[in-house]
């Protein structure tokens, strides 16, 4: 028998959902993993095929962080990353409507999810091979929370 993270990892990866959640835990994690000042300046906005694309809000820390690329990819090689590409554009994380963190909670400002996104959720469930209700319904709202914060 097959353990949940293993059915859950194949269900994501066939529906082209690996990437966006691994961004998404990423988005969530970013003031974590990297200190400030530099969390405070950039901000991952995309994930593809292992290279993150990391908005930077200014030339002078674009021009910074050339130093800082190879201590960075140290740090996010357990996502999966290999490459990194600076862009210049929005780096503060409540413009992604993301994770703020208040004292010691957190706060998740989310939106709604499309119709369209609904039915593809699912869809995509009357697809698997899980049978347990319970979990079906689990990977619905992990599904349903990562399409909020990943339009």
């Amino acid at each position: 028998m097959e353990n949940t993270g293993s059915i859950l990892a194949s269900l994501f990866k066939n529906a082209g959902m690996g990437e966006k959640l691994t961004l998404a835990r990423l988005q969530a994690e970013w003031a974590d993993r990297f200190d400030e000042p530099l969390s405070l300046h950039t901000f991952p906005s995309s994930l593809n095929k292992g290279l993150l694309v990391v908005n930077v809000d200014s030339p002078l820390w674009m021009q910074q962080l050339k130093f800082f690329k190879q201590a960075m990819l140290k740090k996010l090689d357990s996502y999966g990353i290999n490459a990194i590409d600076f862009r210049q554009g929005r780096a503060n994380p409540s413009s992604f409507n993301r994770v703020r963190r208040h004292s010691e909670e957190e706060i998740v400002h989310e939106k709604k999810i499309s119709a369209e996104d609904a039915e593809w959720i699912e869809q995509t469930l009357s697809l698997s091979n899980v049978s347990d209700p319970e979990l079906k319904e689990r990977i619905k709202t992990v599904l349903e929370k990562a399409l909020m914060r990943n339009p």
